[in-house]
């Protein structure tokens, strides 16, 4: 009697264990991909374009900013070894334009931004519209003052002035929330977003660089250095690695005349936790750089960083820095190392295209 009965006990214990078990691999497989709070959507994936939209015709569709004027010009694809193009017709898209935030040159599509309202320090006041290459404009956003697009023109990251990000599709609607997150960036394969864990211009309370996966929001990589700011500038081209731009020195000013803030670039392997390694070398360091735009990817392993008015390309393979001084609306084209781009002289056309070598 008491052989039988613990004959029975025993797979009442045995599926006892493997339910204990089975919540015990629950538990653990919700710790490990644990998301980022506020990801309640998840971001779908988006197609991605692998080559510019316009790769075979022989113009290309170029927005540009002059004097808070948005034009969209019809410009002729330069040929090897020229040092200008030709612009075949030219129409304006918007006047008052606070500034140009961002291209993919892979869709077509751009972000611009205007203020209402009499206040214009105020992020709050600031529209975000998104163009395409035929002149068709919508509004998408209101008190973003950093924005960024998808590599599939998609989705839209923007931080207000509170430094909440918000990722919106392009009809304005909300997919996901962060705080305390600005300087977001995508990676070219529409899977990743990396960003500062920081309110805008506080670099004081810089919390590092955090990279997530865009269908979860599951954290990927973290990198927490001593509070000073990371800012992330693109991932490469697979997608694996984010470069990111490091301020050696307190901010003392934006767009510091003197050149006194400067700052590094590095480069951070998503998986692995491995310590950042620096691209830039010796004296080769960027100025400052306040709302910067990213040209990337472009030519194999360059990075184009554009603020104020120059423009630098940073070879990421053997850190070397290339500098176009006076040069605004740098933009790649076609293939490998080419670069449209305006002079920021103003008394100079607007019609007028540099073609520039990037190596």
């Amino acid at each position: 009697m008491n052989m039988q009965h613990r004959t029975q006990q025993k797979p009442r214990k045995v599926l006892a264990a493997l339910v204990l078990t089975g919540v015990a691999v629950a538990f653990a497989i919700a710790w490990l991909t644990m998301s980022t709070p506020g990801w309640a959507q998840g971001i779908p994936s988006e197609r991605i374009l692998l080559s510019p939209y316009d790769q075979n015709s022989p113009t290309i569709t170029v927005p540009s900013f002059r004097k808070g004027t948005l034009f969209l010009s019809q410009v002729k694809k330069p040929v090897e070894g020229a040092t200008s193009t030709t612009e075949i017709s030219r129409q304006v898209i918007a006047d008052n334009v606070y500034r140009l935030a961002d291209v993919n040159r892979q869709t077509g599509k751009y972000l611009y931004q205007t203020i209402e309202g009499s206040n214009r320090e105020s992020v709050a006041d600031v529209v975000t519209w998104l163009g395409d290459a035929y002149g068709k404009v919508i509004r998408v956003y209101t008190g973003g003052g950093y924005v960024k697009l998808s590599p599939g023109s998609s989705y839209i990251a923007a931080t207000d002035e509170n430094g909440v990000l918000r990722i919106i599709d392009v009809k304005g609607e909300e997919r996901a929330v962060l705080e305390k997150a600005t300087y977001a960036v995508f990676s070219p394969d529409g899977g990743k977003l990396a960003f500062l864990n920081s309110t805008p211009y506080s670099v004081g309370d810089a919390g590092g660089i955090s990279v997530i996966a865009l269908s979860s929001g599951k954290v990927l990589s973290t990198y927490k250095p001593d509070g000073a700011a990371y800012v992330p500038l693109a991932f490469s081209e697979d997608s694996n690695t984010l470069y990111f731009a490091a301020l050696n020195q307190p901010a003392q000013q934006k767009g510091d005349p003197s050149n006194q803030n400067r700052v590094d670039v590095y480069s951070l392997l998503i998986s692995g936790g491995a310590v950042p390694q620096l691209i830039t070398t010796g004296v080769q360091k960027l100025p400052y750089m306040d709302y910067s735009r990213v040209e990337y990817p472009a030519g194999p392993h360059l990075l184009v960083l554009s603020a104020e008015d120059s423009v630098w390309v940073v070879d990421v393979r053997v850190g070397s820095v290339r500098t176009f001084p006076k040069t605004v609306d740098a933009l790649w084209v076609g293939a490998g190392n080419t670069l449209l781009a305006h002079s920021s002289d103003e008394s100079t056309s607007v019609q007028s295209w540099n073609v520039l070598t990037a190596r």
